[in-house]
């Protein structure tokens, strides 16, 4: 995960969103809960990804699964910004996450 904010940053190495967002996917996929969490932040704010709500509501679910300390907050203060149908497409999301990734 250091990586991803290496090149989110340009921390020692030519800031790059692209490259950032795909260390931090890489680290989601092997179940940490801290990136889990970072990538619902920046979808929230379109911090180097353009920003989506739904997509933020879902990376805070699966950091929630993972008991992340934070993650329930900033999910239930993002979900009062957003309709019914955003949370119930955001839930189904996380869904389809744990189920291809074994969770």
């Amino acid at each position: 995960m250091s990586l991803s904010v290496m090149y989110l940053y340009g921390a020692g190495v030519k800031q790059d969103n692209v490259s950032s967002l795909n260390w931090m996917l890489e680290a989601a996929e092997q179940n940490n809960s801290e990136a889990y969490f970072t990538l619902g932040d920046r979808y929230e704010d379109g911090e180097g990804v353009a920003a989506d709500r739904v997509e933020g509501y879902m990376w805070y679910s699966l950091a929630i699964d993972q008991d992340h300390a934070e993650a329930a907050l900033n999910r239930a203060l993002l979900a009062e910004t957003m309709t019914p149908e955003q949370i119930s497409r955001a839930e189904a999301m996380a869904r389809d996450w744990r189920s291809k990734h074994n969770q």
